[in-house]
């Protein structure tokens, strides 16, 4: 057995992943803002624990398009995910999660181990510049408020709860967005391999047990070959007019 352990400022975990085990001791501290524990600190430590029977997070948004199309946003912290899925949410697209997924393979499906999808829902984190320039936003149930961001229920608002919760086999589209902060916003297509890196990018958080890598990959390799890949370059456009986003976006489905 391998004892793995998580420190932080204000809580500390212990694994134990082959018996299935976490013990975690935290502060007084970490609790003026919940949603944080919740989040980041207590997450990391069940990232791993899912890991180990072969489950693995991927740092991207999903959204699906009023055509039943399946596009996942993946890019690094403050690249506009959360911005995008509420954008086209607004748009009546139906998003299903803002920064976080599940990917597996199924090993006791017949005929192979398709790749699949699982939303984390939970609350979706919008700058609290972003809520107080869109009054679209104005009736979205909002929780936690913490530095310049506001936990909502997003889900709810826009609908998208019962769409999140079936297992995704397929993803159409892959858009890796990067602000710009130009007057207009860019899409073009994007190579096969740089999708590919973008996923790795965002989700090999733990390269941990070589078998478990290996599938990782794999699945990510799934994802990216068989979706068409876009890059997006965000302007202002998108800030001023939410529903540009789908505009953009629906012009190139097919």
């Amino acid at each position: 057995e391998t004892d793995y352990y998580f420190r932080t400022t204000g809580a500390i975990f212990h694994l134990t992943p082959q018996r299935g085990l976490i013990r975690g001791l935290v502060s007084s501290s970490v609790f003026e803002y919940p949603h944080i524990l919740a989040n980041t600190y207590a997450m990391f430590p069940l990232l791993l624990m899912l890991r180990r029977f072969g489950i693995y997070h991927l740092h991207a948004a999903a959204v699906i398009s009023p055509r039943g199309r399946v596009w996942l946003i993946s890019g690094s912290q403050r690249s506009g995910k959360t911005t995008l899925a509420t954008a086209l949410g607004l748009a009546g697209w139906r998003p299903i999660s803002d920064d976080s997924l599940l990917v597996s393979a199924d090993r006791t499906s017949e005929g192979g181990e398709p790749m699949g999808i699982t939303a984390l829902r939970k609350y979706f984190h919008l700058g609290n510049e972003l809520l107080g320039r869109w009054p679209q936003l104005a009736g979205m149930e909002r929780r936690h408020t913490y530095l310049d961001r506001t936990c909502v229920a997003a889900l709810e608002f826009f609908g998208s709860s019962l769409a999140a919760e079936p297992v995704m086999r397929q993803v159409d589209y892959l858009l890796m967005p990067q602000i710009t902060g130009g007057e207009r916003s860019r899409l073009a297509p994007a190579p096969v391999s740089e999708g590919l890196l973008r996923l790795g990018e965002q989700s090999v958080f733990l390269q941990l047990w070589r078998e478990q890598t290996v599938r990782q990959w794999q699945c990510l390799e799934t994802i990216a070959r068989g979706a068409n890949c876009f890059r997006l370059d965000a302007g202002d456009d998108f800030l001023e007019d939410p529903l540009r986003a789908a505009d953009m976006l629906g012009a190139v489905e097919v």
